[in-house]
């Protein structure tokens, strides 16, 4: 009797046992079909195409070949504020492009909103060019949010926009407190005197802006603030006082950059 009571324990410990291995294989599986669901996507290609048939637009099957690359260049391929926005939540986390063209592509505000927030949290990109895209006022409104805080942006193109004096304002106050860029295009747009007051003050109170192509309109309304007021003698001390303290390469730079202001 003592014998079957040991050999009913002995099977029914082997029976947990055995439940108990079941369990943890099933446990295994569910963290590995988990595990499978994540899917490593450093350059974006997987979220883009969902975002694309999310927004409902047509993938851009060369942004896809070349998300890889150090420079990608989108220019006219009319993504439209939809397109841009699958581009841009794509780039966020995308660690290998380092120069962007968006030239021409129908951003308008809404598309340059999105790109702007991109440029918020993605901190390898730092040339982009924005040009021929009728940003407007939002569209700088949002660039100049995103210039109070990035660190990486150098250069910024933001040629034939249709941006006003408003629009200067924003992009002067940002370039108050950005001490990154050194390249900033703002040629062929609707600037008026307002924005070569704005444009004026914000440059010559930067340390870091090596070059400003502002187009012959602003430098027009520019050079007409300065002769009217005593900015030339603070755009002068001010740059030889940033100048004194770096190589004479850049006070040469500096010197120029000043030819094209006035």
């Amino acid at each position: 009797k003592e014998a079957k009571e040991d050999d009913l324990e002995e099977e029914e410990c082997e029976k947990e046992a055995k439940e108990d291995v079941e369990s943890e294989e099933d446990w295994d599986t569910d963290l590995e079909t988990e595990d499978s669901r994540k899917v490593y996507d450093p350059t974006g290609k997987a979220k883009y195409l969902e975002i694309c048939q999310t927004c409902g637009v047509t993938p851009v099957s060369y942004f896809i070949r070349h998300m890889n690359d150090s420079e990608l260049s989108l220019m006219h391929h009319g993504l439209g504020p939809k397109g841009a926005k699958a581009v841009a939540l794509s780039l966020a986390s995308n660690i290998s492009v380092v120069k962007l063209n968006l030239s021409d592509n129908w951003l308008n505000g809404d598309g340059t909103a999105v790109v702007a927030e991109m440029l918020r949290e993605n901190c390898y990109i730092s040339d982009v060019d924005l040009s021929e895209n009728r940003l407007g006022k939002k569209g700088a409104k949002a660039l100049s949010a995103v210039l109070h805080e990035n660190t990486t942006l150098v250069t910024l193109k933001l040629s034939g926009n249709e941006l006003n004096d408003q629009a200067a304002k924003y992009l002067a106050d940002a370039l108050l407190t950005n001490n990154k860029l050194e390249s900033l295009d703002l040629s062929h747009n609707a600037f008026g005197e307002s924005a070569g007051k704005s444009v004026s003050l914000a440059v010559a109170s930067i340390g870091s802006l090596l070059e400003s192509e502002v187009g012959t309109e602003l430098r027009k309304r520019i050079s007409q603030w300065i002769k009217s007021s005593v900015c030339y003698s603070m755009l002068m001390h001010l740059f030889s006082t940033v100048n004194c303290l770096r190589s004479s390469f850049l006070l040469q730079d500096r010197t120029q950059c000043i030819c094209k202001l006035m």
